[in-house]
């Protein structure tokens, strides 16, 4: 028994080019869906290939009056923004406040030395100092005419 069409033609032969045509839909609708699905399921993750490497870093200080406690100790599991020590501001104040005032005194000891080299020069040249005195005060004065 022979299916055939009214034209005479095989109709299988007919609707292969329709069942061709839906095997292919049904394939491009899985692939573009599960595409689709991998993309949301992998969204802002970063997925590469290479060599990873940890980094260590060292942290320390150049005294340890200025830390006031230490929340985190070597070996603990930290996150991003969480607090690993705290310094004592009252300390670097204080350190800050000795630097500034040595500061001043090497300031008020250069102003003297120029004031003194000035001197010393005027009498130097009217013959009232010493070779000796003159080059003491210029050395201390750090200037050089």
């Amino acid at each position: 028994m022979e299916m055939t069409g009214p034209d005479g033609g095989d109709r299988m032969e007919q609707k292969r080019p329709l069942i061709v045509v839906f095997v292919l839909v049904v394939i491009c609708s899985v692939y573009f869906s599960w595409n689709y699905y991998i993309e949301q399921v992998n969204k802002g993750k970063i997925s590469a290939s290479g060599t990873i490497e940890a980094v260590e870093v060292q942290v320390g200080q150049k005294s340890r009056d200025a830390w006031k406690n230490f929340s985190s100790y070597e070996g603990s599991n930290v996150k991003k923004g969480d607090v690993l020590a705290r310094i004592d501001v009252d300390e670097l104040k204080a350190r800050l406040s000795s630097a500034l005032a040595a500061r001043n005194a090497a300031a008020n000891n250069d102003s003297n030395a120029r004031s003194d080299y000035a001197r010393i020069s005027s009498l130097y040249d009217q013959g009232m100092a010493s070779q000796s005195q003159y080059d003491d005060a210029r050395t201390r004065s750090k200037f050089r005419p």
